[in-house]
């Protein structure tokens, strides 16, 4: 469910590959056999394969020897899916927005936009999903 609000399409692309990933014997993966699973170009494979083991090197402390497939497992080796996606979910712009919004007595959105080098029309435009989400059940957040 959160990931419909919270996600966008390289959080959705990084959670599918790290899965696709995980679910691979560590010894037969390779980029190149991932971006024929996926049908996504070498390319655009191994970047995202890049931003995961960044991804894995703030969750986990480890610096991977190489960026090579190897290093996958290792670094991954204790983060399994959940974490991952939870990583991700508290990683989102709009979520740490409204986290920020919830846990505190409201936020600074010209200030929160500052910090995060975006412009409110972003904001409003990342947030929009799940600010509809809970205006259907009578929440409403006011964006002054």
């Amino acid at each position: 469910m959160f990931r419909d609000y919270f996600f966008n399409k390289q959080s959705e692309q990084s959670f599918r590959l790290f899965k696709i990933i995980k679910s691979f014997d560590a010894a037969n993966f390779t980029v190149n056999k991932l971006s024929l699973i996926v049908g996504m170009g070498y390319a655009q494979t191994y970047k995202a394969f890049r931003s995961i083991l960044s991804d894995l090197v703030t969750l986990t402390g480890k610096q991977p020897a190489s960026d090579k497939e190897p290093e996958f497992a290792m670094m991954s080796a204790d983060v399994d899916v959940d974490q991952y996606q939870f990583f991700l979910l508290r990683k989102s712009t709009s979520f740490q927005f409204f986290s920020a919004s919830l846990l505190n007595d409201g936020v600074d959105t010209k200030e929160f936009c500052a910090v995060h080098n975006i412009t409110l029309r972003t904001l409003k435009r990342l947030i929009a999903p799940f600010r509809e989400y809970l205006q259907e059940h009578n929440i409403d957040i006011d964006m002054t």
